[in-house]
């Protein structure tokens, strides 16, 4: 009897746990299966390398230079340009590879002294006034660059602006915080009627930029650069011997990745005989003979009466954005100007910036590539 017992009991158990066994396996193969999933990457256009630090006190730029991109501020003269206060689109046709950062802060160990050591002495409307270098680009990284933008393109735009600066000083030229002739800036004042609630914050980022690049300095030849910036270009920046004559190795024009759709990239404007002759104090106008640069800007306009303007004059005269214009003829008596870009083109890209810092770009490696020839060092 026990050993029927057992064995009824033996019979029961594998009775009871078949059916839950074959459950678990239908059940196993009734589920999905996840793909893994599979990366596409493109080996252009090839980012820079980090900079290689030569020494404590100056480090070289000599990056290699970026492949071209998918496609070829708000100061519309001058070396500077403040950059629209609109938001950045990225191409999806910009096919930027990040690159590895190194570890934060990624500067030089640095005397705090450098910037507050400096003292400017500004013009402003209501008269001159004195302040320290490090105040005073905090207000210049505010008004030239929106502070959502990212870390490191912030950094260039210090960097840059501090050169820019310093560079001016070094030859006695005036600095205006006001007008085209010389970089945007913001007051407290201004930074707070400008800004609101939110000032707060967008000092302390700008702030930050500055401080994480305190005393660092573009050069050439051991001299600081004219570090020259804009809002933005299309396909590539301008040669400043095509804007203001004379060779500058370090403003030379290079690719830059801002695509067509960016907003602002694109306006035109749609202008009669008579305006044009109004504005450009001609007796006629159409049609124009254009002559353009390398990079595709206009150099040169010849009206129909004979006079020739330069490229800038003639988009002073006419409040274009940029000289990359394109024109169609709408008639016998009118024209449309399609422009693309914003400022004079030469150097620094502040939205081209921001798109290498969002795929994984240093400032070092920002500055490297708009800047070439140029070495990043501190103050002496």
């Amino acid at each position: 009897m026990k050993i029927l017992f057992l064995a009824f009991a033996l019979l029961s158990a594998v009775l009871l746990t078949v059916p839950s066994f074959l459950n678990r396996c239908t059940a196993q193969k009734c589920l999905p299966v996840q793909p893994i999933p599979t990366v596409e990457t493109s080996s252009e256009p090839m980012l820079p390398e980090e900079p290689v630090v030569k020494d404590t006190e100056t480090e070289a730029l000599t990056v290699q230079s970026v492949a071209e991109t998918a496609e070829q501020s708000t100061q519309s003269s001058g070396y500077a340009s403040s950059a629209p206060q609109t938001d950045t689109v990225i191409s999806e046709e910009v096919t930027t590879e990040p690159i590895a950062q190194t570890p934060e802060p990624d500067t030089p160990v640095i005397d705090p002294g450098y910037d507050r050591s400096i003292t400017l002495t500004v013009s402003g409307e209501e008269g001159c006034y004195s302040v320290s270098l490090h105040e005073y680009l905090i207000g210049v990284v505010m008004a030239e660059m929106p502070v959502y933008f990212h870390r490191e393109a912030l950094r260039a735009q210090a960097v840059a602006a501090r050169s820019y600066l310093l560079y001016r000083l070094d030859r006695g030229y005036d600095i205006f915080d006001y007008g085209s002739s010389c970089t945007a800036h913001f007051s407290e004042e201004e930074g707070r009627a400008f800004f609101g609630d939110v000032y707060d914050t967008v000092w302390a980022a700008a702030a930050a930029a500055v401080e994480d690049t305190n005393g660092e300095v573009l050069y050439y030849d051991d001299d600081i650069c004219c570090a020259a910036y804009h809002s933005m270009s299309y396909g590539r920046t301008e040669d400043a011997a095509a804007v203001w004559g004379g060779e500058t190795p370090y403003l030379t024009s290079v690719d830059t990745p801002e695509p067509a759709h960016l907003d602002g990239m694109m306006t035109e404007a749609l202008f009669d005989e008579e305006q044009l002759c109004r504005l450009l104090g001609v007796k006629e106008a159409l049609p124009f003979v254009f002559s353009n640069t390398p990079s595709g800007r206009v150099s040169e306009v010849k009206t129909a009466s004979g006079e020739v303007f330069s490229g800038e004059r003639f988009r002073s005269l006419l409040g274009l954005r940029s000289v990359n214009i394109t024109f169609t003829e709408e008639g016998e008596d009118r024209v449309l100007l399609c422009v693309r870009g914003y400022g004079h083109g030469v150097g620094m890209s502040q939205y081209g910036a921001d798109i290498y810092a969002d795929a994984g770009w240093s400032y070092k490696a920002i500055l490297s590539h708009y800047y070439p020839h140029a070495t990043l060092g501190l103050l002496s």
